[in-house]
């Protein structure tokens, strides 16, 4: 009789730590559930773009507009009905380098958010439109900026971009210090530390600017917004981990010392 009132204990225990393990399951396990749920979405989102792409591709294959380019080097757009002669490849550098998938971080989130696509021939006539308008002395979009940083390997490029967005104030005005958490304010931190990290890279396959280059366009610059982010600049904010520390240290410092002297003479 006791053997029968001590098996039906165990047997009582058993079943009730069985109903708290499946009611209450682990937690690690709960998590590694969720974690493979996440990376299978991200997945077939990735798989969604990829296919969007193609088809946008295709779509641009059969397309029948094109641009022509007169002599006085205004664009104009054309459909099939008109003779037209599409723009000469020659004119636009690294084509195949511009992306076509245009990304941005979601704010306070590290997942990017794709703002557009574009086939390779559309990529290529923004490519030479924007170099068209900064040879003008006009300045674009921040982030239209960053965009070329990023997909275009040509230090002309750079430099042009280099010229027109640092060595002049912002049009409009950015304002950095009362406005730092603006979009506009952190898509011209990032084009900063795009084009000082190329500047202090030493092991990088990607456009590097030269040094003497940026320290000119430094010294005589005249954007208050562009000297104080350099001046503030940390090394968490380089985009490469091997970097030249000195040369980093004395464009800080020449930044500084040139935002000093505007802001003190504005006074």
């Amino acid at each position: 009789m006791g053997t029968l009132l001590l098996l039906a204990i165990v047997i009582s225990l058993l079943a009730y730590f069985a109903y708290k393990y499946y009611n209450n399951p682990d937690p690690r396990k709960e998590f590694l559930k969720r974690q493979k749920l996440l990376m299978k979405n991200m997945d077939k989102t990735l798989r969604n773009v990829e296919k969007h792409k193609l088809e946008e591709e295709n779509t641009a294959s059969s397309s029948t507009t094109s641009y022509v380019i007169e002599e006085d080097g205004t664009i104009l757009r054309q459909d099939n009905d008109t003779k037209s002669e599409l723009v000469a490849q020659n004119d636009i550098k690294n084509i195949s380098t511009f992306s076509t998938v245009s990304e941005k971080l979601l704010e306070n989130s590290s997942r990017p958010r794709i703002t557009s696509i574009q086939t390779q021939e559309e990529a290529a006539q923004e490519e030479f439109i924007l170099r068209k308008r900064m040879m003008a002395g006009e300045q674009i979009d921040f982030s239209q900026c960053n965009s070329l940083l990023d997909t275009v390997n040509d230090i002309e490029l750079w430099e042009i971009i280099v010229k027109n967005h640092l060595s002049q104030p912002n049009r409009p005005p950015v304002d950095i210090i009362n406005n730092y958490s603006s979009e506009r304010a952190v898509e011209f931190m990032e084009m900063i530390y795009r084009i000082v990290s190329s500047c202090v890279a030493t092991n990088s396959d990607w456009c590097q600017l030269p040094p003497e280059f940026l320290k000119n366009i430094i010294v005589f610059s005249k954007n208050i917004d562009a000297l104080y982010c350099i001046a503030d600049m940390q090394e968490s904010d380089l985009m490469e981990s091997e970097y030249d520390e000195c040369l980093f240290n004395e464009l800080k410092q020449r930044a500084y010392n040139r935002y000093n002297f505007l802001t003190t003479k504005r006074k």
